[in-house]
């Protein structure tokens, strides 16, 4: 039953927000991994996740175009 309350959510996220809550959801759960980790090491850590989904669509955009060129 909980598989099915799992699932049918994750579909309602996904129709509602699409690749952008997966997003969110995975830098979540990056920063709460981030916490766990000493001071030098964490502010890394933070800053490595701390970009918005605008800014990841627009390097994986150019990443792809750069991939597409001969």
């Amino acid at each position: 039953m909980r598989f099915i309350v799992v699932g049918l959510s994750l579909l309602f996220a996904v129709a509602l927000g699409g690749c952008q809550a997966f997003y969110e959801g995975f830098k979540m759960g990056r920063s709460e991994d981030c916490y766990r980790l000493a001071y030098p090491e964490q502010e890394q850590c933070l800053q490595q996740v701390a970009g918005s989904y605008d800014e990841y669509e627009k390097e994986r955009t150019a990443r792809q175009r750069k991939e597409d060129l001969p």
